[in-house]
């Protein structure tokens, strides 16, 4: 920061109290009625009071009749005048990042992360609910440190930023090289040493200084690898500011399966309602007509002035209560032409989005949105680069997206999205990448002034030494603005790459009757915009690439110059809610993509592993992706079929045992005209991934497609479980227990070991082959728990025989529901009652209990469509008025029950 030292004290003193005055008598500016205001690329401004289809599929917004998406005329900004802006006085900790992002929450903890799919991360409770509202979404969002500005755990004072220095409580301050997060404090690292610091004795931290049109480059290879996709940047009434594309951006009609039944339901109580003011009318309006017909004889007839008051009072409420009456009826019909089942509406839609700093989407209520930006990757607003320096008048800091009012940016009757406002003499000095070619904006002076003050504009390039690049005309108040138009930036080959904006008092030559002290040139810069060489971009750009592909920096990629290839993006629907997210997908076209990389085998790199997504979440093919070595082809290994609680795909296989000791080449290639491609990651493994442990041991036993249920599973990809524990396992399984269910009523399942066996309804050949089964239950040794149910057909001798065997095992009849699985991914399912009375679905619990479903009741003869986890176990009953919780069914005979399967049908029927 460089302060004007050009004022003295006198006259500083007179400035700071003529401000304070003018900023107490200032009063807001003139707004319209209309609720939303909109600009686009061309400068056409747009108002109305309502959005619409948004929920659309394909999205259509528009703003009155005019679409907001048009490609011809893009989007330039929206806002919704009724929110107020988030302010820091509220007191919350918040988050800020590079580019101007913000995450208002509170730091509760580190994450190491996996090494595959999840890297390292802070956990984060956002002040504001961020996740889809339903069970199983954590509460919490996963942030990626590596592009945090600046954490403020007590905005205690508003300070501006100072990389690479630390704020105490109590005053103090520490400047420090690095930083490394751990749950509940940070590590600094200094010039001589380390220090620990826990997180409560912190006001601040500001984090070293990072590169921004680096982490530009890289935010672009995530959200626009191909600079084409628009950036999206949304701010809400909870102080969130995130940037996404619309690669990574989705819209839903409803926040949650149930909210288009909530909804249903909703039109189905107006259109009875209407229905029965449709009804009354005839009979209301007789009765109105009736009273008129006698208000009118009787006051004819009567000489009474006193009565004749009377008469008219009494009219009078009858007139009322028959225009209450219509008003009811139009206000009903008013409401019901605007709901839309289908498609929601403003109070409804949320926008899925997720930023680069985030490993989790987030869903926000678009009514709590009250401004976006939509801008081209090579039309950067300015206000994402934080200026290197900036100059001006003391007490007189500038003010970034809004205006010395407090509210937007206002000039020349009109207002601006995003800019910054300054009081003359004031410098703002910007970097610039090598790939800038121009500036554009507008300028004017803040409507805070009037029709008083004056002040002109400039622009330069490196320093305000030599020619300016453009100058605006003399600015005298606020009624007027100018377009500075494309002003060409010419990069010095030596010397800063830096862009100027100066704002000049203009002390000599201006008009009689200025300010001598400048107290009111206060300008604007509004909507800059800095333009870029959109080849240039690219080629920066796709140097980023190579991490978005999950491969290591050992890896090269080589992506043909004459290829065509199409990016596009998927949003994980089918997972748990708490595991959706977004995949950035690659199609190749004429030339394919390759990863290579030169190394020496190892004795211990056995495998060549490669995660990828499909958009259908499908196991890859063995063929998707294909491997050379040296010149030879080498072929993955058969791709195990997808158990329906495994939540990924299985990777691709490569094996390179043959290879070891010697020096290789590696070539990775997706070739053109497939699929759409998620690459997740390229590993090199001494042991096969967990899918193929657990299909090596299940094709051992010749049943290679057989399905096992999750605890099973879970164990059989142990490495710690004997290969003959294994095998009795599968043995018992394939009979119908359930080995390892989930949870144990006497212990918590281990992944790496056999506790428990529930012998229940899916048993086969009751006593004679469980009496046939007895050696492989001996055959484990962890095995602490027997459960059998009177569906299992076993009888009390074949229990007692096998207790005499295994004494120290604990063997319990029970009348006990199948838990539903814990883990399996998303799938729709249909419910359908063909009972003639309402029944009441309950859904059982990892625990065994009966818990209400989100859709509890199913009236006769209705379908439900809803999602449901694969292995949720449901139970369908008569409702009864008398039962008011989950539990008073639990020892009722149910009507029907279901497992959830990939669009499967529950039939509720006699």
């Amino acid at each position: 920061m460089i302060y004007c030292a050009a004022m003295t004290s006198g006259s500083i003193l007179r400035c700071v109290l003529f401000v304070a005055a003018l900023l107490a008598a200032s009063v807001a500016h003139g707004q319209t009625a209309a609720r939303y205001e909109a600009m686009f690329v061309d400068g056409r401004r747009l108002e109305g009071d309502k959005v619409s289809g948004w929920g659309e599929h394909p999205a259509s917004p528009r703003l009155g009749d005019a679409a907001l998406f048009d490609a011809k005329r893009p989007l330039r900004w929206l806002r919704d005048r009724s929110l107020k802006a988030w302010s820091s006085d509220r007191y919350d900790s918040y988050i800020e990042f590079v580019g101007g992002d913000r995450l208002v929450g509170r730091i509760e903890g580190a994450g190491a992360g996996d090494g595959l799919y999840i890297p390292a991360h802070l956990l984060v409770k956002p002040a504001a609910p961020l996740h889809q509202q339903v069970q199983g979404s954590p509460a919490r969002v996963r942030i990626l440190p590596g592009r945090i500005q600046r954490v403020v755990f007590r905005p205690i004072l508003n300070r501006r930023l100072h990389p690479g220095m630390l704020y105490y409580l109590d005053g103090r301050k520490v400047g420090f090289v690095d930083l490394r997060w751990k749950d509940q404090s940070v590590v600094l690292l200094l010039k001589n040493g380390t220090r620990e610091i826990e997180m409560p004795e912190i006001a601040e931290v500001h984090l070293p200084p990072i590169d921004p049109w680096a982490a530009y480059y890289q935010e672009l290879a995530t959200l626009s690898p191909a600079c084409r996709s628009r950036m999206e940047r949304i701010e809400t009434i909870d102080g969130l500011i995130a940037t996404t594309s619309s690669l990574r951006l989705a819209v839903l009609p409803y926040a949650t399966d149930t909210g288009q039944e909530r909804a249903a339901a909703h039109v189905e109580r107006l259109d009875r309602h209407i229905a029965g003011l449709e009804r009354q009318r005839e009979s209301n309006q007789q009765k109105f007509e009736q009273a008129r017909a006698k208000y009118q004889q009787q006051l004819s007839e009567s000489k009474n002035q006193g009565k004749t008051h009377a008469l008219k009072r009494r009219f009078e409420q009858e007139t009322r209560r028959w225009e209450g009456f219509l008003r009811s009826l139009e206000l009903a019909r008013s409401r019901r032409a605007a709901t839309n089942v289908a498609d929601g509406n403003v109070g409804t839609w949320r926008h899925i989005l997720q930023p680069v700093w985030s490993l989790d989407p987030l869903w926000v209520p678009f009514d709590g949105i009250r401004m976006r930006w939509s801008f081209a990757p090579e039309q950067v607003p300015l206000c994402r680069v934080r200026p290197a320096a900036t100059l001006s008048p003391p007490f007189l800091a500038e003010y970034t997206n809004r205006g010395w009012a407090g509210g937007p940016l206002h000039s020349g009757g009109q207002s601006y999205a995003w800019g910054f406002a300054v009081h003359a003499y004031s410098e703002l000095r910007f970097p610039l990448p090598q790939c800038a070619t121009a500036f554009r904006g507008s300028i004017g002076l803040d409507s805070i002034v009037g029709p008083d003050g004056c002040a002109r504009a400039r622009v330069y390039v490196g320093s305000t030494r030599g020619k300016c690049a453009y100058e605006s005309p003399l600015l005298i108040g606020s009624k007027k603005t100018v377009d500075s138009g494309r002003v060409a930036l010419k990069l010095p080959s030596d010397g800063p790459r830096l862009l100027v904006l100066q704002a000049d008092p203009v002390d000599r030559g201006s008009p009689s009757g200025a300010d001598p002290l400048n107290i009111r040139d206060k300008l604007d810069w509004l909507d800059p915009r800095l333009e870029l060489d959109t080849a240039r971009l690219r080629e920066q750009v796709r140097r980023q690439v190579g991490p978005l592909i999950g491969a290591s920096p050992e890896w090269t990629l080589r992506l043909d110059r004459r290829g065509v290839y199409t990016w596009t993006s998927h949003f994980d629907d089918k997972s748990p809610p708490g595991k959706r997210r977004f995949w950035t997908m690659l199609q190749v076209g004429a030339q394919p993509l390759s990863l290579l990389r030169e190394m020496t085998i190892a004795p211990a790199d056995k495998w060549l592993v490669v995660h990828l997504g499909l958009p259908g979440g499908e196991n890859p093919r063995s063929d998707t992706v294909t491997l050379r070595v040296g010149e030879r082809k080498v072929r993955a290994r058969k791709v195990p079929i997808r158990q329906s609680w495994q939540d990924h795909p299985a990777p691709l296989v490569f094996p390179l045992a043959q290879y070891q000791g010697k020096k290789v080449t590696l070539e990775l290639t997706q070739g053109p005209g497939g699929k759409p491609l998620h690459w997740q990651s390229v590993s090199i493994l001494t042991i096969p991934p967990a899918a193929y442990r657990l299909v090596d041991i299940i094709e051992f036993v010749g049943k290679g497609d057989m399905k096992v249920p999750y605890g099973l599973g879970q164990a059989l990809q142990s490495k710690r479980i004997t290969k003959t524990e294994k095998l009795a396992a599968l043995e018992i399984n394939q009979f119908g227990g359930i080995v390892n269910f989930r949870p144990s009523l006497t212990a918590e399942v281990q992944q790496d070991s056999l506790v428990n066996v529930l012998v229940g309804r899916d048993w086969t050949g009751g006593d004679k082959t469980f009496i046939k089964t007895h050696p492989a239950f001996k055959k484990m040794p962890s095995l602490k728990t027997l459960l059998v149910t009177p569906e299992s057909g076993i009888s009390d001798g074949a229990i007692a025989k096998l207790h005499a065997e295994m004494p120290k095992l604990t063997i319990s009849r029970i009348i006990r529901r199948v838990s539903s699985l814990d883990g399996g991914r998303y799938v729709p399912v249909t419910w359908r009652n063909g009972f003639r009375g309402k029944v009441v679905i309950l859904w059982i619990d990892p625990k065994g209990k009966l818990q209400f479903s989100s859709t509890p009741h199913l009236e006769p003869g209705r379908e439900l469509r809803r999602s449901a986890y694969i292995g949720v176990r449901y139970e369908a009953h008569y409702a009864r008025d008398d039962y008011a919780k989950a539990r008073d069914y639990f020892f009722t005979q149910p009507l029907s029950s279901f497992a959830v399967a990939d669009g499967a049908v529950w039939e509720i029927k006699p």
